[in-house]
């Protein structure tokens, strides 16, 4: 197969100039032949002939990638993000055989939910061909969880259910217009509705082997803020760019500065341990705590902590 330069705005919108992985990592024991690089080559071979050779650089389409050979692993390197069954299957009594059918759904949650995201977001133009692997790839995900769960009417309701609170998310965030003010509250209830599909597998394992619904509500509440505060970072950076392309960034809906952006990601993130997370997603805080506070140059962290403690105080409620 011949692959074409770099898109363009009229094809997959693909910026390579602006292409950047996610920059905090934390290392993690894994086996290899469950990365989710392995998983998704494993998902391509199942794929039509016909549409096996486009599908497999889905990763560079979508523009996560500079390289048409890349992987998500490119972009996502995290395994907060991607392995998050694994990381916290200590909480629950799930044997090692069924924590691979967990975490493979998880995979699979994770790219559809990603290709979605880059098409909702504006960062790539969906074409006949990304739409027919938005498709398959749903496929795939349910195929994949009622593995895990064993049980096909529940899998395609969670993934549904799932699916809805994320478009009412994408709908409350396309409508933020130039010049609107937007609470830390609803900030926050936008974030957590677009990480649906990063927590669900794991919920829905959780819930699977019987741990209480208290401990469940406490691992969602600790992953939830982590990915609040993982948005505060991202828009933080990216606010000239949504600016540019949006007309309208999170610092300024939510009436801060970016310094004090960085600054509330800090402080969630600090704030982590009263809530009793699991070890994995402490360990991932302390990191993420370092870059933030790293991004917030040294005569501004005074005025960008007095700038967050507002919104850091609502988004907790």
């Amino acid at each position: 197969m011949t692959l074409p330069a770099p898109p363009t705005q009229s094809r997959w919108q693909l910026a390579a100039n602006s292409w950047r992985p996610l920059e905090i990592t934390v290392n993690y024991p894994m086996n290899i032949d469950e990365s989710p690089d392995a998983t998704w080559l494993s998902l391509v071979e199942t794929r039509d002939h016909a549409m096996r050779s486009l599908t497999r650089v889905l990763p560079y389409r979508i523009g996560i990638t500079a390289r048409p050979d890349g992987n998500f692993s490119d972009y996502v390197r995290e395994p907060l993000m991607f392995d998050l069954p694994a990381l916290i299957a200590d909480e629950t009594s799930v044997a090692p055989e069924r924590s691979r059918l967990w975490t493979r759904a998880h995979h699979c949650a994770g790219f559809y939910s990603l290709m979605i995201d880059r098409v909702a977001d504006r960062q790539v133009v969906a074409d006949d061909a990304l739409r027919d692997d938005e498709r398959w790839m749903l496929e795939q995900l349910r195929a994949a969880l009622t593995a895990a769960c064993g049980d096909e009417s529940a899998a395609r309701e969670r993934i549904e259910r799932t699916h809805e609170r994320w478009s009412a998310a994408i709908a409350t965030e396309l409508a933020w217009s130039p010049g609107i003010r937007v609470t830390p509250r609803e900030y926050g209830a936008v974030v957590r509705k677009k990480c649906g599909f990063l927590w669900m597998t794991s919920e829905a394992m959780l819930q699977h082997t019987r741990v209480p619904p208290s401990r469940i509500a406490g691992v969602r509440e600790a992953f939830e803020r982590v990915m609040i505060a993982l948005q505060c970072s991202d828009d933080a950076r990216d606010a000239d760019e949504d600016q540019e392309t949006r007309g309208v960034c999170t610092a300024d809906a939510l009436g801060i500065d970016e310094h004090a952006l960085f600054a509330t990601s800090a402080m969630l993130l600090q704030r982590i341990g009263a809530i009793a997370p699991p070890a994995a997603i402490a360990a991932y805080a302390e990191r993420a705590t370092s870059y933030a506070l790293s991004a917030i140059p040294a005569q501004k962290r005074l005025s960008a902590a007095l700038g967050a403690m507002s919104i850091v105080h609502e988004l907790e409620q």
